[in-house]
């Protein structure tokens, strides 16, 4: 189960790890929907390969 707090890190370079997958905004896009489900209590659990498979991975 994840807390009850979220960190996210803005960059003003969208991708410091010069990953283009972050320069493509419909990634971003994802991303950021995801993190709305999290604080939404949406989702509660997520498994890295979950996670994998939703970027893709």
């Amino acid at each position: 189960m994840l807390g009850n707090s979220t960190n996210i890190a803005v960059y003003e370079n969208p991708s410091p790890s010069g990953d283009p997958w972050f320069d493509d905004p419909e990634n971003m896009a994802m991303v950021m929907r995801g993190i709305e489900d999290v604080k939404a209590g949406r989702v509660e659990r997520v498994t890295l390969e979950q996670i994998h498979e939703m970027l893709g991975l």
